[in-house]
């Protein structure tokens, strides 16, 4: 035992040998972790020497160093007793992360009496490990990103592999499972974390990659990140100049830009990839659409302006104008009123019908045409106003002769205040619900509905009167089987609608799918005033 005065620099140095012992050697000392340690796992082994005179020892285990310090066996920081001829260890479970812990270990003499308390321990638990997968490559939310990247991430820390799924729409990534289409396979631990998906110019995607535990379980769901590739402007990749053929005059074009990163995109940005400014790269891309071609109008197959109360034109595929005989019937009296394109030519009006007035049948479906059922695709347009307070309506619809394909689009007949496209593919019926609309109601919409065969999708696109998407648009659905055809079919406006009625301007009917970066170009064009 040490006699005399204790000045802080006899402390210094009595309080390390006392936690060792070294002042009386019936104390526990040398503990294991260390007094002031680190990075010490959750589930820790806890050790010491023996006191010289001890029979069994007790163990203090807490967070707070003053009630480890005043504990006794009535204290719920008392963790047991244990004799000298067990190990001389204490293993607690499941402690938490980055926290600070106090531990004591008290000399119990032959009586059972705690004639040696031990010091006041301490260590710190380690950093939690980062469960999800982290850090995207392409970062979260990146635009111009090339349509070659490659996706990448780093692991979750305890995974033993990774599942990934990519789609377009944002909902339904958040919601796939092992059993959705847009799983993309499983990457195990021991693997590149990569994934290279087939992308194409100016559209958003979304991914997301879960963390799969030893036992295969996804314990770990990740965030569904998103990026949106460059964005091309040229319909057809490399024609920089507009004439619809890719020749010499581009690649003069080309040749002009080479090594440059001259801010893309515009019209005639040669960074076909998106990627690193001109380079060989593109080179290749643009070689390879050397002389390549594509026809002038030949997607739309006609656009019908609502003129006066007695005809309508109709703008066909050739850019020919054809006036309403022979190309629709009317029944009932319909009314027309002001348009939501004033001023531009011909003069546009609105359609206007009630329920049982002004139903528009279109004798030339047959026009409508697309490679197949199973390849290519079709998208129906229009600008529609709802009228009155409890607006109901189905103002579009096309279906084959005995009605086993159709699509019909409607508001407030399937799902209350949500505008629902419904097709029936071979008798199976598919509704895709938009975002909800009851805040457009007496304010100009436009609503397209593209038909993909080759991806088996439907989607259902919602603008504002400015050209701006609505919050939830577009919807996407996958088609359950193909074989859609409505070719030979029948098609009308104002199917059915509500006593309120609605208006209606600026159909439009189209033999492919359009892109959504062309959907958005097409209601940009229509609110700055121009023709289709």
């Amino acid at each position: 035992y040490y006699v005399g005065v204790i000045t802080e620099q006899k402390q210094s140095i009595l309080e390390p040998l006392a936690e060792k012992g070294v002042l009386d050697p019936n104390m526990a000392s040398n503990p294991q972790p260390s007094n002031g340690a680190g990075d010490i796992d959750i589930n820790p082994i806890l050790s010491w020497s023996n006191g010289a005179s001890a029979f069994a020892h007790d163990i203090y285990l807490g967070t707070d160093p003053v009630a480890v310090a005043s504990a006794d066996r009535s204290s719920p920081l008392y963790m047991g007793n244990i004799s000298i001829s067990d190990p001389s260890e204490f293993s607690p479970s499941s402690l938490s992360y980055e926290t600070n812990y106090y531990w004591r270990v008290d000399a119990v003499d032959s009586s059972d009496v705690a004639q040696w308390q031990g010091a006041v321990w301490q260590f710190t638990t380690k950093t939690a490990p980062i469960t999800h997968a982290t850090n995207p490559s392409p970062a979260n939310g990146a635009t111009g990103v090339g349509i070659d990247s490659i996706l990448e991430w780093q692991n979750g820390e305890l995974a033993a592999s990774h599942d990934i799924y990519f789609g377009t729409n944002q909902q339904e990534v958040a919601n796939a499972d092992r059993n959705s289409p847009l799983y993309r396979g499983s990457i195990a631990i021991d693997s590149p974390s990569s994934f290279t998906p087939d992308l194409g110019y100016g559209a958003t995607y979304y991914w997301r990659v879960d963390a799969v535990n030893s036992d295969g379980v996804a314990q770990w769901p990740g965030s569904v990140w998103q990026f949106t590739t460059f964005k091309t402007q040229q319909s057809l990749v490399g024609d920089f100049n507009g004439d619809h053929v890719v020749d010499l005059a581009d690649l003069e074009l080309f040749a002009a830009q080479w090594l440059n990163a001259p801010g893309c995109p515009v019209p005639d940005c040669a960074d076909l990839d998106g990627q690193n400014g001109v380079d060989i790269d593109d080179l290749a891309i643009f070689s390879a659409n050397w002389k390549a071609q594509e026809s002038v109008n030949e997607s739309l197959t006609f656009l019908a302006h609502f003129n006066d109360t007695t005809s309508w034109d109709i703008n066909e595929a050739n850019g020919d104008y054809a006036q309403g005989s022979g190309i629709a019937t009317v029944a009932g009296d319909p009314t027309w009123d002001t348009g939501l394109f004033i001023g531009s030519t011909p003069e546009n009006k609105a359609f206007y019908a009630t329920d049982g007035t002004g139903k528009v049948t279109f004798s030339t479906v047959d026009n409508i045409e697309y490679a197949s059922p199973t390849s290519g695709g079709i998208t129906v347009g229009m600008w529609c106003k709802l009228l009155g307070d409890n607006p109901k309506a189905k103002p579009f619809v096309i279906h084959s002769s005995d009605w086993s394909d159709y699509l019909i689009i409607s508001y407030g007949t399937t799902q209350t205040n949500k505008w629902v496209a419904t097709i029936s593919d071979n008798g199976t019926r598919l509704d895709t619900a938009g975002a909800d609309a009851t805040s457009f109601v007496g304010d100009w919409m436009y609503l397209a509905v593209t038909i993909n065969f080759d991806d088996a999708q439907v989607t259902l696109y919602q603008y504002d009167a400015n050209g701006n998407s609505v919050a939830g648009s577009p919807s996407v659905r996958n088609m359950t089987s193909s074989g859609f055809d409505v070719r030979n079919g029948v098609m009308q406006l104002n199917y059915y609608l509500a006593a309120d009625g609605i208006l209606i301007e600026e159909f439009s009917i189209d033999n492919v799918a359009l892109t959504p970066e062309e959907m958005q170009d097409r209601v940009d064009a229509m609110v700055a005033g121009s023709e289709l």
